[in-house]
Formats: C-alpha cells, structure tokens, sequence
C-alpha cells in the first residue's frame, strides 16, 4: 500500500473515466504528432484549434508546451534550428575540405619557391588515387548526408508543430510571443490547468500531475543512471560510471524507448512476458549499427571538437575549462525537476566548484607557469617588433631551420594556452566552507567527505564529477567505439538483470503507460523530490 506522501507524488489515476488512450494509441505508421482531443464551449474557437493544433498524446503535447517555454518561442526556435543547420552545413563542408581537398603529403613537405604552396597543398579538382579510401570517404559523406537530411526533416516537422503550438499560447493561454521570456513557468502552468479541457478529456491535473507526463522520460533516466543498477562503466579500465552523450543517447534508444513506447497499457503484459527477449534484440540491432557508424562518428566528433576549441576561445572561455559530467547532472537532479529550475540551481555551484579546484592549485605549478609564460610572450613580442620594422625578416632568416614566421606562429599558440592556464592567485576560503556552499546547490554530499574536503581523496572524486572539459572530450570518443561493444556484451549478458530492474521499479498506469513505482519506503533523492518541487510551486 502506497504512502500518502508518494502517491501524492506519482500520477495516480486508477478511478479516472478519461478514454483519451483508447482511440490515439500510435501505431506504426502514424507519424509522432497526433490530433488532440479538444473540449470547449466556444464551438469556433474549438473548431478552429482542432484544425491546426496536433499532439501526439496528452505527454507529448505538455512535452511540446514545456520545449516552446524553455526555447524562449517560436522566433526563438526557428532561428535556433536555422543556426544548428547552417552549423551541419557548414561542418559537413569543412569535412569535405579537410579530408578531399587538402593534400597532406603535401602540407609536411612543401617549401616556398618559385611555385610557391598553394597549387599542391590545395586539390579543387577532386581525385582519389586511393580506392580504399575513396570507399571509406564515400560512406563517411552517405553518412553524413543522411542524418543531415534527418535533421532537414525534423526542422520542416518542427517548424509547423510549434506553429501550432504558438497558436495554443496565443489564442488558449492568452500569453504571446514576446512575454515568454519574462513569464514564470507557474503561471502557464496555472493556465494549463485551467484550459485543459482543450487537451485532456475527462480527468483534471494538477502541476504535480502535468510535470510528471512532461519528466517521464527524464525521470526513468535518473532512476537508472543514479541508483547505479545497472552497468554504467562504459569505458574499460575505469571503477566509474562515465555517461557520456553517446551512452546516454543509447540509454535513451534502448531501454527507455522499450519502457515507454512497447509497455504501453495495450502491449505491457506482452512485452513483461518477453521483456528479455526484446532487450536482447533492441542491444543487439543498436550495437551492430553503432559500431558500423563508429569509424564515421569518431572522425565527425573530432571535427566538431576542433570547431566547438575554436568557438570556446573565441569566447575566452578556456578548453581546460571545468562543467559538471553528466552523470553528476543525474546525480544530483530531482525527480520531476524540469530542466530550467535544474540549471537556474546548479549553475549557481559553479562559482564555489571552481574556486574549490582553484585551491588545490601548487604554488610550484604557478611557478613555472609565469617563468614559460614570461618566455614565451618575450620572444613573442621580439619576433613581432623586428617583422614590424623589416617584414623580410619573417621570411629570410631562420633558427633552427624554420623561419621566422614559424616562430611567432609558436609562441602565439603557446601564449593562447598560457592564457588559458595561468590565472591570478587569489586567496580563498576553507575547502569546508567552500564544500558546503557547493552542497547548498548540489544537494550531494556524500558522509565519508565530511572533515576530509582538504584532502587529495575527495579532491579526486569531486574531480571526477566536476570534470576537465578536455577529459569529457576524450570520454566521448572513447565511448563511440566503446559504448556499442559494453552493449554487444555487458548489456547483452545483463538482460535478465535489466529487465529485473525494470519490473521493479516501474508500474503500469492504465491510460498513459509505465511511470517509476510509488514505494512505502521513500529514499533520500526522491524525498528530496517532493520538498522541492512543493517548495517551488507553493511560491
């Protein structure tokens, strides 16, 4: 029997009359936006809703509701996606002219003369001598092409579903366009629930009720990813969980979509009973084609990491700086906390996280650091003032067999990581103080790093969850080849225990599917949970 404190929380609908699952249940062919049952007195305005206004069930639709508020609107959503295609676009270009039109033999053993460089480093007339490699870059831009038609598709779809859904707003919830950024999400919320019959028949939600639909998903990954029952190491030799956003995609297209779509109230009993099975067959079919993809994955995730070094110094940020990983997001994230009020509380650790890192920086370190960066930006600053005054210079004279100009591109690039990496010593608080602020936001605080914060051990593990931005780097393309060999094998084997896992701790509603089971012992994350999502919209 549920505790009062837990059935409040979850989504407990078993006396509703509603019959909305009975005629929109998807099938195969039908496409992710369905039509919305839409109740209203005001007939026209009904009439006119239910032509242009499509959900593909009462989740999808608060899902789409909720992704237009926190993507600021419509205006904001199409320039957005307009940005991320013309930045495929451009990618897929530069792919073309670093791995088609550059001659690399040529790059190592070019010398200025009387040719000069530029008609043998540059191939505009595209030959490849190389069959194999013709074959490889063949697939590679196939590849390419079609997740780039994908994402084409998906923009076209989700240019008229959010004009819809602008319509919703407009004409529904009387908000507009332009007051999407200053309104607080408690208050379409309230607006929701007062117009719900335009999206729900039969049964009232309430907030509790409504974010639960919204975080089904998120809230399955965060049962997964933080109870740590099942096999999260993706990466060999490492005790660790590492989540990367590969690993957690293929979490996303096998076991939460398995959970979600196939242990609906019309197919639960079926898929239970032969839940190994289809976990054994989804690990299977996606470890196959993430391995095929692998090789094409790795060489685009290198030159997205290029451009995405480019972008952070551009900026000023520094590639060595630090983020929370994303399994530290999961472990420290409440159930049913949507997305903004996660960020708005964690971005506020930041401050305090790297001034804890910055504490444990050697006075030694520091050190040498100043003596390379007073070296270099010398010569730097020498090389550049004789070019100045005699430009021949840069071409004509030579150290150690390179000219000038070689130099000062040198020491540019070593002055660029010196910026980065030495930074003023500033004096900070007690690692404890410091720890404990982090804590106030994070909400994680593990027993045995009480009256240890200035020690090397929790030094590491806070490391390991505020991570180096290089080393996530490196995590995730470790996990393109990684990732799909744990799935072939450690997923493949662990099926018994997986769907173990599943029946466990997911129970059947019977009209909008499986949901986390409500439980008469409330552990700590999800009574933390509930004081917080009641302290948030009890304001």
């Amino acid at each position: 029997m549920s505790s009062p404190t837990s059935s409040n929380f979850y989504i407990n609908m078993e006396n509703s009359e509603t019959n909305i699952y009975k005629n929109l249940l998807p099938d195969d062919n039908k496409s992710d936006i369905d039509s919305i049952t839409i109740k209203s007195n005001k007939n026209n305005l009904k009439k006119k809703f239910k032509e242009n206004t499509n959900a593909y069930n009462v989740e999808k639709f608060l899902g789409s509701i909720y992704y237009y508020y926190y993507n600021g609107g419509y205006k904001s959503i199409v320039i957005s996606q307009i940005i991320d295609v013309l930045t495929m676009m451009f990618t897929i270009l530069f792919s073309i002219v670093i791995f088609l039109v550059i001659e690399w033999k040529n790059v190592f053993y070019c010398s200025v003369g009387k040719r000069g460089c530029s008609d043998i480093l540059f191939n505009w007339n595209i030959r490849i001598s190389n069959p194999i490699y013709g074959i490889i870059l063949f697939l590679y831009m196939i590849v390419i092409l079609i997740f780039f038609s994908s994402y084409i598709y998906k923009f076209f779809c989700d240019i008229i579903k959010f004009k819809h859904i602008r319509k919703f707003y407009n004409d529904i919830l009387k908000i507009k366009d332009n007051e999407i950024d200053t309104v607080d999400w408690r208050f379409i919320t309230k607006r929701l629930i007062e117009n719900q019959m335009y999206f729900c028949d039969g049964r009232n939600l309430d907030e509790m009720e409504m974010v639960h639909l919204i975080m089904r998903r998120d809230n399955i990954l965060i049962k997964i990813i933080s109870s740590k029952s099942i096999p999260l190491n993706f990466i060999p030799y490492t005790k660790e969980p590492i989540i990367t956003s590969v690993v957690e995609s293929m979490l996303q297209l096998t076991i939460v979509n398995i959970i979600c779509e196939n242990m609906n109230p019309k197919n639960y009993q079926n898929t239970v009973n032969n839940l190994e099975k289809i976990l054994q067959k989804r690990f299977k079919i996606f470890g196959i084609l993430m391995l095929v993809l692998s090789p094409f994955l790795f060489a685009f995730m290198i030159l997205s990491m290029f451009l995405e070094f480019g972008r952070k110094y551009r900026i000023g940020t520094s590639i060595s700086s630090r983020k929370w990983s994303i399994y530290a997001t999961y472990l420290f994230r409440n159930y049913n906390e949507l997305p903004h009020i996660f960020e708005n509380r964690i971005d506020k650790s930041i401050m305090y996280s790297n001034m804890y890192v910055e504490s444990f920086r050697s006075k030694i370190y520091d050190k040498i650091m100043q003596f390379v960066s007073l070296i270099t930006t010398t010569l730097f600053g020498t090389i550049a003032f004789m070019g100045f005054i005699n430009e021949s210079i840069m071409r004509e004279q030579t150290i150690l067999g390179k000219d000038m100009l070689w130099w000062l591109i040198l020491f540019g690039i070593f002055i660029a990581i010196m910026k980065t990496l030495n930074k003023d010593i500033v004096h900070y608080k007690s690692k404890k103080n410091l720890m404990r602020k982090i804590c106030e936001h994070t909400k994680y605080y593990p027993t045995h790093w009480n009256d240890k914060e200035h020690s090397k051990f929790v030094f590491n593990e806070f490391s390991k969850l505020y991570q180096n931005s290089i080393i996530s780097y490196i995590y995730e393309i470790l996990t393109i080849i990684s990732a799909p060999i744990h799935l072939l094998t450690t997923y493949h084997k662990s099926t018994k225990n997986i769907s173990r896992f599943i029946i466990k701790n997911l129970e059947l509603h019977p009209i909008y599917g499986v949901f986390l089971k409500s439980s008469d012992i409330i552990d700590d994350k999800m009574e933390k949970s509930i004081v917080n999502f009641r302290k948030y919209y009890s304001n």
